[in-house]
């Protein structure tokens, strides 16, 4: 594992935005970047979400990740936080998509032809 580590972000094969972005920040190793928190890497100049993604995919890869410290508030950040975001953003589509539909069977036009084909509107 240490040799892992220890080599050169060169060999990593890192994306060209990857590397600069890790090389700006003086990672020189692997062993640079897992020392890394996803709150130090967020603050460097052109390194977004997709960035971020992207350097955790690589990394999960080659079976590591990266570092994991106590918030202020002394909580541990969630095991899986892209997980949790993609289910809090479904989760808040969902709730869109049913308000959606909730105002589409309010919508006067769509009760007079559901009632044209003999159909009733659907009521909640």
């Amino acid at each position: 594992m240490s040799e892992l580590l220890d080599r050169p972000l060169v060999e990593a094969r890192l994306p060209t935005r990857l590397f600069t972005c890790m090389n700006t920040e003086g990672c020189e190793t692997l062993r640079d970047v897992v020392a890394k928190t996803e709150q130090e890497l967020r603050r460097i100049p052109g390194f977004g979400k997709t960035s971020l993604n992207l350097l955790k995919q690589i990394l999960a890869d080659l079976g590591l990740e990266l570092a994991n410290r106590p918030a202020k508030d002394g909580t541990l950040p969630l095991p899986f936080p892209s997980l949790h975001e993609r289910l809090t953003r479904i989760e808040q589509r969902q709730d869109e998509i049913i308000q959606r539909l909730a105002a589409l069977e309010r919508h006067p036009l769509l009760r007079e032809v559901g009632q044209m084909g003999g159909m009733t509107p659907h009521q909640p």
